[in-house]
């Protein structure tokens, strides 16, 4: 599975590149603790085309998970 994300500039109408942007992903438990915490799995900044490719790491395995995007 990939992640990939694209954005726009609706007033421009063109790419929104350099934007720094951070993947992160609900974590619900930890060394056996159940407590409910954002922990970030990558972070990059959109190139020319307002894209980050490829934006999950190649070894992450996504199950059902919560993943916010923040730009």
């Amino acid at each position: 599975m990939s992640i990939t994300t694209h954005v726009l500039d609706t007033a421009l109408g063109l790419p929104g590149h350099g934007i720094n942007t951070r993947l992160e992903i609900l974590v619900s438990e930890q060394n056996g603790i159940n407590k409910e915490e954002w922990s970030l799995i990558a972070e990059g900044i959109t190139n020319e085309d307002g894209r980050i490719p490829n934006f999950l790491p190649t070894d992450f395995d996504i199950v059902e998970v919560f993943i916010e995007l923040h730009f």
